[in-house]
């Protein structure tokens, strides 16, 4: 696969990278809603996120992100400095899914889902029909896996008619990485996982170290390549270090590494202190 198009780095103080992202996101789902009429945004789990969601649920007063931007915009997913203002979510144009989810109730802590809900969506904007969580309590895993598959293909045949080689187009996936270089929950050594051609959802059993060490549901990587902007939101110093060498290209068999969007963009968020 060739490399990405505009691979770039963001780095900062957590605060401020938040802030950061919060704002490429917001001109990222406009972009989308004038170009296409929607935006298809699918969320990344686990704690890192969770100022990032209040701060694209508030809506953001825009800075400059020249401070600490490594690299250029490209341009499709640039705007001018005369364009700065207070942002907003298109929310009725956008429709929420999941990278990946832990297989356990909605309503337990656990849950991606929750997380997003008390934070992203807990705000007078998402429109409840465009909200595609993980169906994750659905037992067994791989029953769930197939159900989420065909919301997926329910969305995006339907309401987005984008599918490039029968995979779906997202507009922005958002990921995170573990210290083991793992992303969304594709786990370094589960080669069938990693071996994915087809499927767009599979269900994962991951390593006995993983917190938590429960199955999960996770976004194949064709799916996460086919996307037209992908985000890497990384905070940790041991996180940060790992993600600088795969951006640079010392590191190049871990999961996180395999991420190339094959006609998109790919964005590093890295919190550097």
């Amino acid at each position: 696969m060739s490399e990405p198009l505009n691979t770039l780095r963001y780095s900062g103080d957590e605060k401020k990278m938040a802030e950061e992202a919060a704002v490429f996101v917001i001109r990222t789902a406009m972009h989308a809603v004038s170009a296409r009429g929607a935006f298809s945004f699918a969320l990344s789990g686990g704690a890192s996120p969770r100022q990032l969601y209040r701060d694209i649920a508030c809506g953001i007063q825009e800075e400059p992100l020249e401070e600490n931007t490594v690299g250029s915009m490209p341009h499709d997913c640039s705007f001018s400095s005369a364009d700065r203002k207070s942002l907003l979510m298109p929310w009725k144009s956008t429709r929420i899914f999941w990278s990946d989810e832990r297989c356990v109730s909605p309503l337990d802590d656990r849950s991606n889902y929750r997380m997003a809900r008390e934070t992203l969506l807990n705000c007078p904007g998402p429109v409840e029909k465009n909200i595609f969580r993980m169906p994750a309590e659905k037992l067994p895993a791989r029953e769930a896996a197939l159900a989420y598959e065909r919301d997926l293909c329910s969305c995006f045949n339907v309401e987005n008619g984008n599918l490039d080689e029968g995979f779906p187009v997202f507009d922005l996936i958002m990921l995170g990485m573990g210290d083991d270089g793992h992303t969304a929950s594709l786990f370094p050594g589960d080669t069938v996982s990693l071996a994915e051609t087809s499927n767009w959802v599979t269900a994962v059993d991951p390593p006995s170290y993983a917190n938590p060490p429960v199955t999960r549901l996770t976004l194949t990587l064709p799916v996460i390549n086919h996307a037209r902007c992908v985000l890497f939101f990384i905070t940790g110093s041991d996180k940060a270090a790992l993600a600088e060498a795969i951006v640079s290209g010392r590191e190049k068999n871990l999961p996180a590494s395999l991420v190339r969007p094959k006609n998109g963009c790919l964005h590093w968020f890295i919190a550097q202190r």
